[in-house]
């Protein structure tokens, strides 16, 4: 274990020892996974663990980067699961925390001895299903490189450019046709640093996927994107419940669940509430949702939400008459079935389980 603290000033490198050994069961593909954090407390939390002891059998090297402070517990959790820890000062974003952890390895060295390079972040809860189901898929693709979702583009700007198609930089892979040439090196050294989160959208996220393909690279997704083409957005946050169940999507946005003012932040533009997908992931999937509560009741400070009024008659005539308004309406509609926030139901549910589901037959997308 290699620990590079770029917090203050100065290169301070420790060489740690493991008390064991990380086990890895590569198969055929060398990948090295670089996973950036970000907390403003600087807790990780189990749900951190989780997803990169998941991700670990499919990453010869695994790299955590991590913006700003990070307590000694975290620190010392993260350094148990991974090869390399950086710890840079908050500047950035994910953009230039990447970009520092590409550097510290070198742009030959990764092109040399890495078939793919993987970029991912902190903002996912999951695997909700195996990982191995999207690598599977994945690997097999004819690309030089994939993410998991890919964005529809509309016609709105962000920090004055227009938001296009593009691979979702929360979980983004370049293979070593990418790797072994000069526009990889090149996009890193033109990146612009952000100052806000809008800036960190439109000079990476939004920027990448359009600079490699360019220049003649191809790209795809795990995500069946071009199936939410009619609904103008696929985000995944939005989306949720039909990407879970519908795509078997293995991540899952860590915002489904924010809750602010006592509702849902950002609410589920489907006839499917958040409660309905946790009690989907506990009676069908493996993943523990104490996970998810864990995080979210300490980011969002859920002993202050005052719960919103109940809208289960609303939504029992909605989800009759629904496919009958308009798509525009249909979405307001959603809105108002998925805003509304009930704190003891959100915690029982994600504390205790669920034995049994209430799907609504004609549930689904809007």
């Amino acid at each position: 274990m290699i620990t590079k603290d770029n917090s203050k000033s100065g290169d301070n490198l420790i060489e740690y020892k493991p008390k064991q050994p990380i086990l890895k069961e590569m198969g055929s593909i060398k990948r090295l996974g670089i996973y950036f954090f970000y907390d403003a407390d600087g807790i990780v939390d189990d749900y951190v663990y989780y997803y990169l002891e998941s991700l670990r059998p499919f990453c010869q090297e695994l790299c955590a980067v991590i913006n700003g402070k990070i307590l000694e517990e975290g620190k010392n959790g993260l350094e148990s699961r991974c090869d390399q820890l950086i710890i840079r000062e908050n500047i950035g974003f994910d953009s230039w925390a990447y970009k520092e952890a590409i550097e510290s390895y070198g742009y030959d060295y990764i092109a040399s001895n890495f078939d793919e390079l993987l970029l991912n972040n902190y903002t996912n809860f999951g695997p909700i299903y195996p990982f191995s189901e999207m690598f599977d898929v994945m690997d097999k693709k004819q690309c030089d490189f994939w993410g998991h979702n890919r964005y529809i583009g509309h016609d709105d700007y962000i920090a004055d450019s227009k938001i296009i198609d593009h691979l979702q930089s929360y979980f983004i892979s370049f293979r070593k046709s990418i790797l072994q040439s000069s526009s990889f090196k090149e996009y890193w050294e033109t990146l612009l640093i952000p100052e806000s989160y809008e800036q960190a959208i439109a000079y990476h996220e939004l920027r990448c996927t359009q600079y490699f393909e360019s220049r003649g690279f191809v790209s795809a997704a795990y995500m069946p994107w071009k199936d939410y083409e009619k609904f103008l957005t696929n985000a995944p946050v939005f989306f949720a419940y039909s990407q879970l169940t519908k795509d078997r999507s293995p991540l899952l946005k860590r915002k489904v669940f924010f809750v602010k003012e006592g509702q849902f932040e950002f609410p589920l533009l489907e006839t499917h509430s958040v409660y309905n997908l946790i009690e989907f992931i506990n009676s069908f999937t493996d993943y523990d949702t104490k996970l998810i509560l864990q995080n979210i009741e300490r980011v969002c400070n859920l002993n202050s939400q005052t719960s919103k009024p109940n809208l289960s008659f609303f939504r029992r005539v909605l989800l009759h008459w629904i496919y009958w308004l308009l798509p525009s309406r249909r979405v307001g509609c959603a809105i108002r079935l998925n805003t509304p926030f009930c704190r003891d139901k959100f915690i029982g549910l994600l504390q205790n389980g669920s034995n049994s589901i209430n799907i609504p037959n004609k549930g689904g997308m809007v």
